[in-house]
């Protein structure tokens, strides 16, 4: 989605990713006691240090893809989100009046996010769905049933297809819902005073969602 291929298994950079990201989740897990009492980020963290090390090197991999994409580049032809973000800073710089104007650190900070939004929820989703579906087969059938009425074994399934799919959307829903990956996430701060259920939340705070 975001660079426009698809990586081989034994892929070294798709191998590398992965490594990365399990280490980002193994020093992220057990969560940050800065986040919680913030005079301690100024005392010694190795987990803190790795934390930023491995952001780092995230960031590295992330610039150097972004910078392939710019070398080959063709305005008109969109073949990811990538392109897309790369023609719209183009554009926007072009237009003097623009409001909103993207940098090229920009374009590599919304691909990280898309990346680690999309990362690890993902295969944790899809650990759950494999988990549920093995202890209920009857619901396992009928998606089953659903998919070769709807799609059929001639093609992929396509985001079209949704809205002929409700019983598996009803059923990723309620995944979301029963599960507990999706009300966890990584720490957020306020970037404004603002008030949620009649508490008050000031600017710069540290909050979970």
């Amino acid at each position: 989605i975001c660079f426009g291929q698809r990586y081989d298994h034994d892929n070294p950079e798709l191998l590398s990713l992965i490594n990365l990201s399990n280490e980002f989740g193994e020093v992220t897990a057990a969560g940050n006691p800065a986040d919680f009492i913030p005079i301690l980020r100024y005392l010694p963290n190795t987990s803190l240090d790795l934390f930023k090390d491995l952001n780092q090197k995230f960031y590295i991999f992330m610039q150097k893809m972004v910078r392939e994409h710019y070398k080959i580049f063709e305005k008109g032809r969109i073949r990811d989100i990538t392109d897309s973000l790369i023609e719209h800073c183009q554009d926007k710089r072009m237009d003097e009046n623009a409001n909103i104007q993207l940098s090229d650190e920009k374009i590599v900070n919304i691909v990280i996010d898309l990346f680690g939004a999309g990362f690890d929820t993902v295969t944790t989703a899809i650990s759950w769905s494999l988990m549920y579906l093995v202890t209920n087969p009857s619901i396992q059938r009928k998606i089953q049933e659903e998919l070769d009425t709807v799609i059929g074994q001639a093609r992929r399934p396509r985001l079209s297809d949704r809205p002929q799919l409700p019983y598996m959307e009803a059923f990723i829903l309620e995944l979301f819902r029963h599960t507990s990956f999706v009300p966890f996430t990584i720490p957020h701060s306020t970037t404004r005073d603002t008030s949620l259920n009649g508490f008050y939340i000031p600017k710069g705070r540290c909050v979970f969602v």
